[in-house]
């Protein structure tokens, strides 16, 4: 039932990987709508990891659907100022930060995000620009971008792969068989035990 239900949200393999496409403007735009639609069906239930790519990938190429013609990809263009886009972008970049590490933070005393990030193989940029852009000056547009595409990339090999590898069929079929298996180890033990 796992695998049907993540089946269903992505609904061709290559769907996933549209996100991942900034030089293609409308395969990204389309990714970004698809998680939108996902967003209004789910609201909070949505995983970090994709609501962060799809607000990276979104801001990321959102200069360039001007180049695409469309009233409404213009409009979109123009609305991100650059000022409009760093805090944008910073601010999108701190809260993947602050999402992550804040399930790491266990104990009577809060530990440093830097060390949280560390201990999640985050780049250490990131953890640096979400203290800049907290308690800091708001980084530069570049840095900001440098750190944006760090971050989907980060995303991509800790989040989108591996969930992209649960989706294969044979990987599912795998598990569902390792599942009949250990039910029928456990149904074998509670006949002996009777």
């Amino acid at each position: 039932a796992e695998c049907a239900r993540a089946q269903k949200c992505w609904s061709k393999d290559s769907e996933s990987a549209l996100l991942f496409a900034p030089q293609l403007v409308n395969a990204s735009a389309w990714g970004v709508k698809m998680v939108e639609m996902w967003r209004s069906r789910v609201g909070r239930a949505l995983p970090l990891a994709v609501d962060t790519t799809a607000q990276l990938v979104d801001l990321l190429v959102g200069d360039r659907f001007a180049a695409c013609g469309s009233p409404e990809q213009s409009r979109a263009a123009s609305q991100h100022g650059e000022l409009t886009r760093r805090l944008a972008l910073g601010l999108a970049l701190t809260r993947f930060v602050n999402g992550l590490t804040e399930h790491e933070q266990r104990g009577r005393y809060a530990r440093p995000v830097s060390v949280l990030a560390h201990n999640l193989q985050l780049p250490p940029l990131l953890s640096d620009l979400r203290h800049s852009a907290t308690h800091r000056a708001l980084p530069s547009i570049d840095s900001l971008e440098m750190c944006a595409a760090q971050c989907l990339a980060w995303l991509d090999s800790n989040y989108w792969r591996p969930q992209d590898m649960l989706l294969q069929p044979a990987a599912c079929r795998e598990r569902v068989q390792a599942q009949v298996q250990e039910l029928r180890r456990a149904l074998y033990s509670a006949q002996e035990q009777h």
